[in-house]
């Protein structure tokens, strides 16, 4: 099902979930690369993510199946799915209660290798709600971002106003599939550099959605100027976090053996710190000898800074031993070259994307 999808092009460009080749990063890359393409021609966005209530447990089974049929796909896969979702069963199990068997009349087995596939066909049209080069539509499987470019907020803000009510928008494709919003739950960001810029609130339904400076999407924390610092800190406050705890497990008496404790901190730790680093980190390098370095050398020492922590724990040193000698014996990146390792395999990965996944408005 996903080659025929991806073969035929019947998914939307800028829907990133559940695809070979594509990755949250892509999303924010995208994202990024839109307001900075509008900040450069003198212009504001507006980004309203989307809540979407229940997103897999409440998609009706006859409107997948329909999408299904409407995208073409073979009738014997179509057979497939239809019988998988229909006379299922469950029941609930807490402390010491267990109710009886009651039927599932729809939803989506979340956590099925299927469930992601089908649920981006399930939610395509909403991806689709984009037209123009004003408008632009962000998704991994149910999150969901409306972005809106204009000269002013209040342009923008009508732009999304417009997205969500007008004919084949997001509140009727919310009635159609069941996938009940919560506008008291969205979320809006203003983009741009100028800070004294007038930022009104956006009316949607009875609901006043003030902007905000900061907002967490796929993982990542934007912020308004796209400068990155609030997910900086969190970044780096994650990773001493995971270091304090790679120190409580390596005890000397009863803790876990230090080839463990490197293998979960290779694993565990640095992944989940650099999570998306190609979005928020600049690597650190010099053109000359002679030339200052570039980059994000600040963020590069903090890091350092983290993983010396771990590398004590790893190698059970003495807190005066030098850094480089600690790495060295743990085989591990130095700082800087742990970043660009992370950024090396963040930017191969989105260079073997197909050429759609770097559309611009």
């Amino acid at each position: 099902m996903s080659y025929i999808l991806e073969a035929h092009n019947l998914l939307p460009d800028t829907h990133f979930g559940g695809r070979p080749g594509c990755s949250t990063e892509d999303s924010l890359h995208l994202l990024e690369n839109t307001v900075r393409h509008a900040w450069r021609q003198k212009k504001v966005v507006s980004a309203l993510f989307l809540d979407i209530e229940g997103a897999f447990p409440n998609a009706v089974t006859n409107r997948l199946i329909h999408n299904m049929k409407r995208h073409r796909l073979p009738p014997e896969i179509i057979s497939f799915t239809d019988k998988m979702l229909r006379g299922r069963k469950t029941r609930l199990c807490f402390d010491d209660y267990t109710s009886e068997w009651f039927d599932i009349a729809n939803g989506i087995g979340q956590g099925d290798p299927l469930s992601m596939i089908l649920y981006i066909i399930y939610d395509s049209d909403l991806v689709r709600t984009a037209t123009g080069k004003q408008e632009l539509t962000l998704a991994f499987v149910d999150d969901t971002a409306f972005l809106a470019i204009g000269r002013t907020f209040q342009e923008t803000h009508q732009i999304l106003h417009d997205m969500l009510e007008r004919s084949g928008g997001g509140f009727e494709w919310s009635m159609q599939h069941n996938s009940h919003f919560a506008p008291n739950k969205f979320a809006l960001i203003d983009f741009s550099l100028n800070r004294s810029r007038e930022r009104p609130p956006l009316v949607i339904r009875e609901a006043t959605i003030v902007p905000s400076p900061t907002h967490k999407f796929l993982g990542v924390i934007l912020d308004q100027e796209l400068c990155w610092k609030e997910h900086t800190a969190y970044a780096i406050a994650k990773g001493a976090r995971y270091a304090i705890l790679l120190r409580q497990l390596s005890k000397t008496a009863q803790g876990v053996p230090t080839k463990l404790i490197c293998q979960l901190y290779q694993t565990v730790a640095v992944p989940r710190t650099l999570y998306a680093a190609s979005v928020w980190l600049r690597p650190t390098y010099n053109r000359t000898l002679n030339t200052p370095i570039q980059g994000s050398l600040g963020i590069a020492k903090k890091i350092t800074q983290t993983q010396r922590t771990a590398l004590l724990a790893i190698t059970g040193a003495m807190r005066t031993s030098p850094t480089d000698s600690l790495e060295f014996h743990a085989n591990l990146y130095p700082g800087p070259l742990l970043i660009q390792h992370a950024l090396f395999n963040s930017l191969t990965h989105i260079s073997t994307l197909p050429p759609a996944t770097h559309l611009t408005p």
